[in-house]
């Protein structure tokens, strides 16, 4: 099947998924707040993450591969890690209003779904040799 259909199914799973589940989180209903953690965290989650090594991995030729890894990963933690703050900032303006969040969830997941669609599946393709393109 590819790493890249499955995180793009994730991604988009992600994107629809983000005003639903802000609205059961805050419905007070104890069953919709489980199923809103439960898919969050076993499908979309598990869609994107349980592959998200691999993906990236083939996004590099072996050459460049550790070094473009990593600094993708130390620059999305730099920048994912002032997410909490902006998420607070937002709660904040919107005086406790959970469809900002919503909204910058779905736009995150916009920037992935189109970075995604960028990249190329790899599957059945050797990657030993030098793809620079």
């Amino acid at each position: 099947m590819g790493r890249r259909p499955l995180y793009l199914t994730g991604v988009s799973l992600a994107l629809i998924f983000a005003f639903p589940l802000f609205w059961m989180i805050g419905s007070g209903s104890v069953p919709l707040f489980i199923f809103a953690i439960v898919f969050s965290y076993s499908i979309i989650y598990g869609l994107m993450y349980s592959i998200q090594p691999a993906l990236f991995t083939e996004l590099f030729s072996t050459e460049v591969r550790y070094s473009g890894v990593s600094l993708g990963s130390q620059l999305a933690g730099v920048i994912g890690g002032m997410t909490p703050m902006v998420c607070a900032f937002l709660i904040k303006w919107s005086d406790g209003a959970a469809w900002p969040l919503s909204l910058w969830l779905g736009a995150m997941a916009l920037i992935t779904l189109f970075a995604t669609l960028k990249t190329k599946e790899t599957l059945h393709q050797d990657l030993s040799t030098d793809r620079s393109e």
